[in-house]
């Protein structure tokens, strides 16, 4: 069974809403729902920017890879969870309270 995107980004998603992922990457909350539910795709350019900002490889989005592998800042794959240096993860908490307060976040 060939693997969707959509389902890749609802996974990457967890329990955040779709709106806020939505502002996160700087388009409407239809759009982020018209990809989660594979009736459109993001643009080359958005996958980049999707990899970028939420750690994952473009490989494991589109399907290519089986498992998400995490990596840490310096790219390199770290093989336990324990081991992952959550500064992305203090990164994204401070994104999405920008993001709440209705002011923009700059693009790389």
């Amino acid at each position: 069974m060939k693997v969707k995107i959509g389902n890749r980004l609802k996974s990457l998603r967890g329990q955040d809403s779709q709106a806020t992922m939505a502002k996160l990457m700087g388009v409407s909350q239809p759009c982020w729902q018209a990809w989660e539910t594979n009736k459109n795709e993001p643009s080359s350019t958005t996958i980049r920017d999707i990899c970028e900002r939420l750690n994952c490889s473009a490989d494991w989005l589109l399907g290519l890879k089986k498992n998400l592998p995490i990596q840490d800042g310096n790219t390199n794959i770290i093989k336990n969870k324990d081991q992952m240096d959550c500064s992305k993860c203090d990164l994204m908490k401070a994104a999405i309270k920008v993001i709440g307060s209705n002011q923009r976040v700059p693009r790389k």
